[in-house]
């Protein structure tokens, strides 16, 4: 997902995700922290990097599901 107005500075890309950090007035810290906690829950990954455009890219890797018989 690319966020072309979201721009992240390069030295908060790792601490985004930590529980409680916000830059909102308003923000609980959550959300980032939520999505990271399931995506790994799933042994997956999230990862965030700057844009060479512009703004922000949120990366997210899942494992493929086997299917079963």
């Amino acid at each position: 997902m690319r966020l072309f107005e979201v721009k992240i500075p390069e030295n908060l890309l790792q601490i985004i995700f930590e529980s409680f950090y916000t830059t909102k007035q308003d923000g609980t810290g959550l959300g980032l922290v939520s999505c990271k906690n399931t995506i790994e829950a799933h042994n997956g990954k999230i990862y965030a990097q700057k844009s060479e455009e512009g703004g922000s890219i949120f990366t997210i890797l899942l494992p493929k599901i086997r299917e079963t018989k």
